[in-house]
């Protein structure tokens, strides 16, 4: 059976327990995405306050994991908050239980809230949540551990569809692989992000420097964005001298520093390129992600051609323009 739907069906059940142990408190299971509010879902609950809740939750946790770089397994997160209410004054109780991807990256928190009342009653029920934290974040790790031996194996598989100059992905794999990440996004609602890499200088150096000189500039190109990218993140030559990463488990964070380090390595190598970069979107997909990555490629590459256009119409003689 596959170990993601024995998560979920873990979740679902571990709420119907809480539900019935915690009579007077409501639960539920908030999903955290990549660019969307945390959403909750499992209970029908609702309040004016709850997504300011949530999203309180939600960065506290995320602080704690920049601060600490991971929250403690079987961790419990408390908080009362007072408001007004009518002519009264009402204090909700909330607790949270963190649930972490590995390497750490927040996946979501199972949540209960109790109006005017100690949602836990002594410190046997204080154990009982951390237990159930512990037990759920290790099944996530396992499951998490499981994804990447599947990813592993996965690319094995495809060493066919390897581009035979530059030893990467080619564009058939980069199809196969584009859809299985997309499978793993849509079960566990992991971030991902797709960069689309285009070399802007290949015909002239085939035209100026021969066709040698074109195939080193593309095993440079190649060997720069597997020094730039993680072990976890996929790298295929499209075609030509277009390239694609699939950055997996990958925030808005890591997708930037991920782009920074290709521009830094390229900047090095003296290698030109438009490099288009966009995340997952949680109501989308890897594939519409790649079209956008590619779009936003090509706005680079038309903006580079824009100055380059300008400075030749600013300076009508400079070498290789042509007056008549």
């Amino acid at each position: 059976m596959d170990s993601a739907i024995d998560f979920n069906a873990v979740i679902a059940l571990t709420l119907d327990y809480l539900k019935l142990h915690f009579t007077h408190a409501e639960w539920s299971i908030v999903r955290v995405g990549a660019d969307e509010a945390p959403k909750a879902s499992g209970s029908h609950f609702e309040h004016p306050t709850l997504d300011a809740e949530l999203q309180a939750i939600t960065n506290k946790i995320r602080a704690d994991l920049l601060v600490n770089d991971v929250h403690a397994p079987g961790g419990v997160i408390q908080h009362a908050l007072s408001g007004e209410h009518g002519d009264t004054t009402q204090t909700t109780q909330y607790v949270a239980i963190p649930l972490l991807h590995y390497p750490p990256m927040l996946y979501g928190f199972i949540y209960g809230r109790s109006v005017d009342r100690n949602l836990l009653e002594n410190r046997a029920d204080l154990r009982l949540l951390e237990l159930i934290a512990s037990l759920l974040n290790s099944l996530l790790h396992a499951e998490t551990q499981a994804d990447f031996q599947a990813r592993r194996a996965e690319r094995f598989e495809t060493q066919a569809y390897t581009d035979a100059m530059t030893n990467l992905f080619n564009r058939a794999a980069w199809e196969q692989l584009l859809h299985q990440e997309e499978l793993r996004c849509e079960r566990q609602e992991t971030p991902c992000a797709v960069i689309v890499i285009d070399l802007d200088d290949l015909k002239q150096t085939n035209d100026a420097e021969g066709h040698y000189a074109g195939d080193q500039l593309i095993k440079r190109a190649a060997t720069s964005l597997l020094q730039a990218s993680r072990k976890e993140d996929i790298v295929a030559r499209l075609g030509g001298d277009e390239f694609g990463i699939i950055a997996t488990h990958c925030n808005e964070y890591d997708g930037a520093c991920l782009l920074q380090r290709i521009r830094d390595l390229f900047k090095k190598e003296k290698i030109n390129a438009s490099i288009g970069m966009a995340p997952r979107q949680p109501s989308g997909s890897l594939k519409k992600a790649f079209i956008r990555a590619d779009q936003a490629m090509y706005k680079e590459k038309r903006v580079k051609r824009g100055s380059a256009t300008a400075r030749t119409l600013e300076n009508p003689f400079t070498p290789g323009h042509q007056t008549v």
